[in-house]
């Protein structure tokens, strides 16, 4: 699930009572979930304008919205608009393939299965039409920067699987790429070996 973000930038204009707000907002937090991601710390100012608070609060993306719509942040709202300015969005995360929190082994093994199963399908399919994928390419060579793209993709590939292992199954691995590209490659990565490489991974990482 995505998840949603407060973004809320603030200048306080009474130091003294914006504890107050602090103290009731509390109470919606408690009850939504929120984790403080930003809160309040040193900042620079690269570009445009900016205030002297910065906030950033995790939430799933519904729930986001709810705990802003709550009579208790509500209450809490009307404290922060009298002791502050603010500019306030909620706005909706990035689903990650491989989350990174603490628990989410099985999540990222679902990603994995999920990222196998669209290589095989993309094998497969580049398998089934190699020639007139071939023919189109020889007609229609790509671009400098499609090439670099489709190294970097499959490189991101590689990295996410070795991610995606246990510590001694990756150090496995990794020395299994070294030599694999020493004894087939004569030391040169090519795209040809990226490629099995990338499908050797795969059933290192059932």
């Amino acid at each position: 699930m995505a998840r949603g973000y407060w973004i809320v930038r603030v200048s306080v204009h009474d130091q003294d009572r914006y504890p107050e707000y602090l103290a009731a907002a509390q109470v919606a937090f408690k009850k939504y979930g929120a984790k403080f991601v930003v809160r309040g710390g040193a900042y620079e100012s690269m570009e445009g304008t900016s205030r002297e608070r910065n906030v950033v609060v995790e939430f799933d993306r519904a729930t986001a919205v709810a705990c802003y719509r709550s009579p208790e942040y509500q209450a809490a709202r009307c404290l922060r608009q009298k002791y502050a300015d603010s500019d306030f969005v909620v706005v909706e995360g990035v689903e990650a393939i491989f989350p990174t929190s603490a628990g989410s082994m099985a999540a990222r093994k679902g990603g994995l299965s999920l990222l196998r199963e669209k290589f095989n399908e993309k094998s497969t399919t580049y398998t089934a039409n190699h020639k007139n994928l071939d023919s189109y390419v020889d007609h229609n060579p790509p671009t400098r920067n499609a090439i670099v793209n489709a190294v970097g993709i499959l490189r991101r590939v590689i990295s996410a699987l070795l991610e995606a292992m246990d510590e001694s199954r990756r150090r496995q691995a990794e020395r299994e790429i070294a030599r694999y590209v020493a004894l087939r490659g004569g030391g040169r990565m090519t795209d040809e070996f990226e490629r099995e490489i990338t499908r050797h991974l795969f059933r290192l990482n059932p």
